[in-house]
């Protein structure tokens, strides 16, 4: 993440989250649930609340997964 109207002077943005997991800069910024599940694309849905666990990052030689806790896009129903 980084601000519209910052660059580097290599003309890059200047991020104030980066890396995985996520490793914040900015003061007084808190990131609790750095999973994306909206993009720019919508023509197809992203099923949520699965029993199956979603990789989240790598961590040694093993993933870190989690499990999604939002409320919004479509929810896997359960029968």
């Amino acid at each position: 993440m980084a601000e519209a109207n910052q660059v580097s002077p290599e003309g890059l943005p200047v991020l104030i989250v980066k890396d995985a997991p996520p490793v914040v800069s900015a003061q007084g910024l808190k990131l609790t649930r750095p999973e994306l599940y909206y993009g720019r694309k919508r023509t197809r849905p992203r099923f949520v609340d699965t029993a199956q666990a979603e990789f989240d990052y790598p961590s040694g030689d093993r993933n870190v997964e989690t499990h999604y806790q939002g409320k919004g896009a479509f929810r896997f129903r359960r029968f």
